[in-house]
């Protein structure tokens, strides 16, 4: 039964009544606990017919000085990434991998390089690493699992196989709520509501991001993802002047480049939106064109040539804009004076 929790069907979990949520950490007035359907919480798995009891398992041992060793790699992997610092942290951990680990320590290591191999979209990889994580899944803390189950969930809604991924986010819901990480929480929540937007259900795409933004810590990089998640829920609802502010707000507080590029994807939807509803007569293609060039011009510190680039126009004619519209010449960086050289060819 090695890896049983890991192919639990959790969509035949049912929300807990508003009592027992009430004694809980969480959202007050809203329910989104899970208990098992059945009163022995005995349930089949998916992948096989036996069965397991689920609450009774135990906790981690503490980790032995080897254990520790090589979770703080594994964590200085995860740092490594998130800096950008790929192939180091791949290195790394690898280092960890090819060494013999205890159940939590490779349940943590492979869920690592799962997470990796999706941000490369190498997405078949991340399933691989998913399934060795599986292995000792039984054996991690409640937050494990519910991280375990959005990883899943969000190669399953890469693969195109929104059932499966729906199963895994219910999952997700269920071990994190035990976990009461109200972050991670969220973060699902924000991931549910992009996979209703390719569900094409805006109504529960909207009630799940409104459950995920009150969870998210405004200081922290989650929140970032989910009001680009909110802009294009907008945009669905036709409200792209609320989405401009939503992806506004997302492109200026990020520090990620790589989310910071899909935002600005986000944004370019929303102008076109904008365009479509506001577009009536020439003048305003002209007032629209130079709100897009100030706008450009002020996220880009005056630079003309990246301000240009952000918003698909030539830099040439972005300057010729600007020299001729007295408006904009003050968020313009003055033009750089190119001298020429004192010394002449022979």
């Amino acid at each position: 039964m090695e890896g049983a929790l890991a192919n639990l069907d959790y969509s035949r979990l049912q929300p807990v009544s508003a009592e027992k949520y009430s004694k809980q950490e969480g959202r007050s007035g809203q329910i989104v606990s899970f208990e098992l359907t059945s009163q022995e919480s005995r349930v089949k798995y998916m992948n096989n017919r036996s069965i397991a009891r689920v609450g009774n398992f135990s906790l981690n041992n503490p980790l032995s000085l080897s254990g520790q060793s090589q979770m703080e790699r594994c964590e200085l992997a995860r740092g490594s990434w998130r800096q950008g610092q790929f192939h180091n942290a791949q290195i790394v951990l690898s280092t960890v991998l090819a060494e013999d680990m205890s159940p939590a320590v490779w349940v943590e290591c492979w869920q690592a390089q799962a997470a990796f191999c999706a941000d490369l979209k190498d997405y078949s990889g991340s399933l691989n690493a998913l399934d060795r994580a599986a292995e000792h899944l039984d054996e991690a803390t409640e937050r494990t699992k519910g991280l375990f189950h959005n990883q899943r969930a969000r190669i399953h809604k890469e693969f195109g196989n929104y059932d499966a991924a729906s199963v895994d986010y219910a999952g997700a819901v269920f071990w994190l709520e035990q976990s009461g990480d109200r972050e991670q929480l969220g973060m699902v929540f924000n991931n549910e509501a992009g996979l209703y937007l390719k569900r094409e259900d805006i109504r529960a795409a909207r009630q799940r991001i409104d459950e995920a933004i009150p969870l998210l810590s405004p200081d922290g990089t989650i929140i970032d993802q989910a009001l680009d998640t909110e802009a294009s829920i907008l945009l669905e609802e036709g409200e792209p002047g609320k989405a401009l502010i939503r992806i506004e707000q997302a492109i200026t507080h990020t520090q990620n480049e790589e989310w910071k590029a899909g935002f600005l994807a986000t944004r370019q939807k929303v102008y076109q939106a904008l365009i479509l509803e506001t577009i009536k007569t020439d003048k305003d293609i002209e007032n629209l064109r130079v709100d897009l060039i100030k706008r450009a011009l002020i996220e880009h510190q005056g630079a003309v040539t990246p301000a240009a680039d952000s918003i698909g126009m030539g830099h040439r004619t972005l300057s010729y804009v600007v020299d001729h519209d007295e408006s904009l010449r003050q968020f313009r960086k003055p033009p750089r004076i190119r001298r020429k050289t004192l010394i002449t060819k022979t």
